[in-house]
């Protein structure tokens, strides 16, 4: 999906570059616009005042989206624009690259929405760095979740992880994955969130873990859910609930 951005009226804005946590205010108000527009994407402007400002798709093709510079200028009269939203009403939620390109130009945090799957997913342009994680296809084995946090750990803090054979029977032995090895791979169990630990989900207290999701900070996680695309999204209240443990390396710590 293609998003087009004027650069027309945008210098009296506030630019900034950083994540931002979505209200439930919010997400309703993204979550309505984008109904009442679909099949068309809807788009607009998340506020600094916690507001939301539903501006016109300009675009004519219902798989892009385009805001005129006049809405920039009318959504930016009375608080500062936070973030750049719009929705995908049938396909993945996925930032397509011109979307990547737009959010990294003008230095607004981007969020899709994506009612295919009901999921808010958010481009942080000051971690442009880590973006190259966003976007992969999900396959047992080779992307999966454990694959992204091993080649994260890899390339970004030089830490090498082992390789553990998975396939589409991993649900078979899934006390044999992360709860077993962890301690092995030189984690150990931590109370408190901090900047790169692990979190290890569960379906249910009955159950062992079943997913794993990189903590990125200022309440983000970074993570590949199964048979979808991998997204950097909030920690939320659902996530909390299903979480089992929190894990942090031992060659690694921000305090």
């Amino acid at each position: 999906m293609e998003a087009s951005t004027a650069d027309r009226g945008l210098s009296h804005l506030q630019k900034r570059g950083y994540s931002i946590n979505l209200s439930t205010h919010i997400k309703t108000e993204i979550i309505q616009h984008a109904r009442g527009e679909a099949p068309k994407e809807c788009c607009g402007f998340i506020m600094s005042d916690g507001s939301v400002y539903r501006a016109n798709n300009a675009s004519a093709n219902k798989n892009k989206f385009k805001i005129a510079a006049q809405d920039y200028a009318l959504a930016a009269r009375d608080s500062n624009i936070e973030a750049v939203y719009h929705s995908h009403p049938s396909t993945e939620p996925r930032f397509s690259e011109f979307d990547k390109f737009n959010s990294i130009s003008h230095n607004f945090v981007y969020v899709l929405y994506s009612m295919r799957d009901n999921s808010f997913t958010q481009f942080d342009p000051s971690l442009a760095e880590f973006n190259k994680y966003i976007g992969r296809k999900f396959e047992i084995g080779k992307t999966d979740c454990y694959s992204l946090i091993k080649d994260f750990y890899k390339f970004e803090l030089d830490i090498q992880l082992n390789e553990y054979h998975r396939d589409q029977a991993f649900h078979s032995y899934l006390g044999d994955l992360f709860d077993k090895h962890f301690e092995r791979e030189g984690f150990l169990k931590v109370d408190e969130l901090q900047k790169y630990d692990c979190i290890l989900l569960r379906k249910n207290e009955r159950e062992p873990s079943n997913h794993i999701v990189l903590y990125l900070d200022n309440n983000l996680i970074l993570h590949q859910p199964g048979k979808s695309y991998s997204r950097m999204e909030e920690y939320t209240s659902t996530h909390r609930k299903l979480t089992n443990y929190i894990i942090r390396h031992k060659q690694w710590t921000t305090a």
